[in-house]
């Protein structure tokens, strides 16, 4: 499976920060659609690495869990410019 779009809590629509994305865009599942990102981390518990970004080098998503509970995803980090889920068509 992969995410190939992403959808930003509103007014966060600029933000840079994973914990601002409210849903994913999921392809490849045959229940293709968007998904909040906390059933995405809560998915993601329960089958590590089994959706990846839709673009080379098609990195996995891993969930993230604040210390306060709150559920979101992240991908591995490009050093140069933050997380590599922003590179997502916003819709």
């Amino acid at each position: 499976m992969y995410a190939d779009k992403l959808h930003m809590n509103p007014g966060h629509e600029n933000s840079r920060r994973p914990q601002d994305i409210e849903s994913l865009h999921i392809v490849g599942s045959g229940w293709d659609g968007y998904y909040l990102v906390e059933y995405v981390c809560n998915f993601l518990l329960q089958q590590p690495e089994s959706i990846q970004l839709d673009f080379y080098p098609f990195e996995d998503l891993q969930p993230a869990i604040e210390p306060y509970g709150r559920r979101y995803v992240v991908s591995s980090p490009d050093p140069q410019v933050g997380d590599m889920l922003f590179y997502l068509a916003k819709s």
